[in-house]
Formats: structure tokens, sequence, C-alpha cells
């Protein structure tokens, strides 16, 4: 089916010689019979065109045709990925592997589809596979390391994404993810070339620009860390994570104003952020507005009544008021979290 395309012409020789044989050999018959082949072929061309409208039509087809097509299998599944089907895509890459074990496109797309059904470890497996069976593959490193990473093992993902590089050195992606495995594996000023080169070879991404600013600020470049921030902002302006990073940093350096004020941006994208309330509690206490702080502590633990530190920063400001047995309850409460309270 795939080069059907190129029969076209030739065919038209031989329909035509085939015209000619019918005339000769039944004279005045011969136009009827000619036009019952036209049609005949006629109608297949259109069935054919109807098939060929939709890509999975034409995979299909050739399935009905030849089920132990590999390649159907696979291109099927891809089709099938892309529209977000993604337990029937990996049926058809898990098809493809049984006709061909060592095929590292259908066990890196069937990696891919088990990622998004959440099976991560069977993915990784998949990846593993397809790289030994082509070693040379730099979207199955970035993808194998991906999913190490996700699954709580930055460091491990680290040679994964190095090798991805050394296969495919302009990745942006691939600088993106490799600096945030080494950021966060304590690796911060490893991590900032990684994200500089990221933007440099695709920029405008407000999330690498976030990313960047997170190395920069654990690495005490605080000003570097401010504009990177910034620069996220303004290329999303509803992006939380980055108004409440750009908060953190104002906070560090003393600029409480300028904190209270992106802590309350970012609450006005999320306002179901305990972690935001509790850092802007903080902020307004820092600033003089206790009260203020106080209530938003308490928001904090409406939200998320487990959450140990807003626990003790509340207790903390209810003792300095003098609030000694509300405070007591949530020191215990804080304890209870896993605080250690003897430091």
């Amino acid at each position: 089916m795939i080069v059907e395309h190129r029969m076209y012409l030739p065919l038209a020789a031989v329909i035509i010689a085939i015209a000619c044989l019918i005339r000769r050999a039944t004279g005045r018959y011969s136009l009827p019979l000619f036009l019952i082949l036209a049609l005949v072929l006629g109608g297949l061309t259109a069935q054919r065109n109807r098939e060929y409208q939709s890509e999975a039509g034409l995979w299909l087809d050739t399935l009905a045709k030849c089920p132990t097509n590999d390649r159907a299998h696979n291109n099927l599944g891809t089709l099938l990925a892309r529209s977000g089907q993604f337990a029937q895509a990996a049926e058809h890459f898990e098809a493809a592997i049984r006709l061909r074990p060592d095929a590292a496109d259908a066990h890196y797309n069937l990696g891919n589809a088990l990622c998004r059904l959440g099976r991560r470890d069977e993915a990784i497996a998949h990846y593993e596979h397809a790289l030994r069976a082509n070693p040379q593959m730099p979207d199955a490193e970035l993808a194998l390391g991906s999913a190490i990473e996700e699954s709580g093992q930055p460091g491990a993902a680290i040679p994964h994404y190095e090798q991805a590089l050394r296969l495919e050195p302009q990745h942006a992606e691939t600088h993106n993810r490799l600096g945030t495995a080494l950021a966060k594996s304590g690796r911060p000023r490893e991590a900032i070339p990684h994200f500089e080169q990221a933007l440099r070879l695709r920029p405008g991404q407000p999330q690498v620009h976030n990313n960047l600013g997170n190395a920069l600020r654990a690495a005490n470049r605080h000003r570097e860390a401010i504009a990177h921030y910034e620069q996220a902002i303004q290329l999303d302006p509803a992006f939380a994570e980055a108004h409440t990073n750009l908060a953190r940093t104002y906070a560090q350096t003393g600029r409480m104003t300028d904190a209270i004020r992106h802590f309350k941006q970012a609450l006005a994208i999320t306002p179901s952020s305990p972690e935001c309330h509790d850092e802007l509690g903080m902020a307004l206490v820092m600033d003089g507005r206790v009260s203020e702080g106080l209530t938003h502590f308490k928001e904090a633990l409406r939200i998320a009544p487990d959450m140990a530190q807003a626990h003790l920063h509340l207790a903390l400001i209810l003792d300095e008021l003098g609030h000694r047995t509300e405070a007591a309850a949530h020191f215990e409460a804080a304890r209870r979290l896993g605080i250690d309270l003897s430091q």
C-alpha cells in the first residue's frame, strides 16, 4: 500500500492493452465490457481514496490484509498515541514487538505510551531495550533519563541526559532536563550553564527562565535570579511558580514589600496553595503586619490541616503574642507531624 501510487501510470498501459484484447475478442460487445471494467476499477479506486483520506484507515486496511506487518502496527500506534489513545496505542506497539522483538522504534514508542499510562517501571525497561537495539537514539536516552528522574532518582538520570547530549549536542530540552537533574542533586552551579544553553538554543521559554532562576538563587546569585524570574513572568504573567520564586528571592534579600506583592499575585492565580499562604504569612509578619500574617497561617491550615511548617509558624507567632494555650496546641501538632522542637 505504501507504493500503490507508483503503480497508477504503469497500470494505465495495462488497462489499455486489456481493452484492446477485449475489442479483438468480442467485436461489437467490446464497448459495454470496457465500460464495466472501467466502472469496477473506478469503484476500487474510489474505495482506496476513501481509505487514504485517513492515515489511520490506511494502516488499519494494511493490517486487515497483512496482520503480520510490524511497521503498520507501529505507525497505527503512533497515530493513536497522538490522539491521546495511549492504551490502544500500547497494544499495537506490543504487537509490533511480538513480530519484531528488536524493533527499537516500537520499544521507544511503547515506553512513551506506558509513561502516559503511569506505568513508569515498564516504560524504563522498554527504553532500555530500545537503546540495546539502537544505542544511537538520543530521544530514547532523553526519555529514559526523564522516566528515571520522575521516579525520584535525579542523580541516576544524569548519565542518560549526558549521553543524549553527546548524540545530539544542540537539543534545548535535553540541556534543560540535565540542568534540572543537576540542580535536584545539589549541583546548581553545574546546572546553570545547561539552562543558559537551553535558552540560547530556544529563547522565550518561561519554565527554563524559572529553572535558571532557581539554580542562580541556590548559588546565591540573587540579582541574576530575580532577572530570570521577571523574564519568566513577562513571558507568562499567569506563571504562579515564578511569582512565588521571585517572592522568595525578594524575601531572602530583605525586600518584603516586593515579596508580599508577588506572593499575593501567586495566590491570585492559585488561591488554594497552602505553601504560598504560609510563606506570605511569614513575609507579612517580618514586615510587621502580624494580624494579616496570622490570617494566612490559618488559611494554610484550613487547606492543609497536616502542614507541619504552618503549625510551627502559627505556634511561634501565637507564643510571641502571649497566647500560650493556643500556641501549645500548634507546637504539639508540629511535633506530631515530624518537626523536631528540641533544636
